[in-house]
């Protein structure tokens, strides 16, 4: 493979786990009740940001680096 090719593997990487993190997202507030849980809802958006959009801003980062090389 080359340095293309990673970059745009790289970068399709990075956009399955975006969409990856608005589904988690989105299951998380269907299943989300206030009255069973003790902490708020902008706790599972930082623990999905965590997993999914910062991995994704590192793949983005490298496949730029890549690309440019």
């Amino acid at each position: 493979m080359t340095k293309k090719n990673i970059s745009k593997f790289l970068k399709i990487l990075a956009i399955i786990l975006l969409i990856g993190f608005i589904v988690f997202l989105i299951f998380d507030y269907l299943n989300y009740n206030p009255n069973e849980t003790s902490f708020p809802f902008y706790t599972f958006i930082i623990a999905r940001s965590l997993e999914f959009i910062l991995p994704s801003i590192i793949l983005f980062i490298v496949a730029i680096v890549l690309k440019r090389k």
